[in-house]
């Protein structure tokens, strides 16, 4: 009897591999599922908010530079908007801003409207 009921104990080591690989085959689907979500989030837009420029920013990467005017709402809050189609910067300018606000995952930007007159 001792034969039958250590033999009935041990485990089949393929079926945990098995196991091991598809749980590891989920776990990687998942993960890239959610980069794809956070990346691809649709962003709606919100309403409309009044602020004024209070400098500009220049990142540089590898591939040129991006310039973002760094502006403070109404409201207090200071966003940085993409100023490719801003034309120059003019310190304390009022502007008209847009939140936008992603579907999935909430997050923030701002993209500019117009200038107030």
């Amino acid at each position: 009897m001792g034969f039958l009921s250590n033999l009935a104990k041990e485990k089949n080591p393929k079926k945990d591999t098995r196991t091991k690989r598809y749980v590891e085959f989920a776990l990687s689907l998942l993960a890239i599922l959610i980069a794809l979500l956070y990346i691809y989030d649709p962003l709606i837009p919100k309403e409309k908010e009044t602020g004024r420029l209070v400098n500009v920013d220049i990142k540089q990467t590898y591939y040129g530079s991006r310039t973002f005017f760094v502006a403070e709402l109404q409201s207090g809050e200071i966003v940085t908007i993409n100023a490719s189609r801003m034309g120059p910067f003019k310190k304390d300018q009022e502007v008209i801003v847009q939140k936008l606000i992603s579907k999935i995952f909430g997050k923030k930007k701002y993209r500019f409207v117009q200038y107030k007159k």
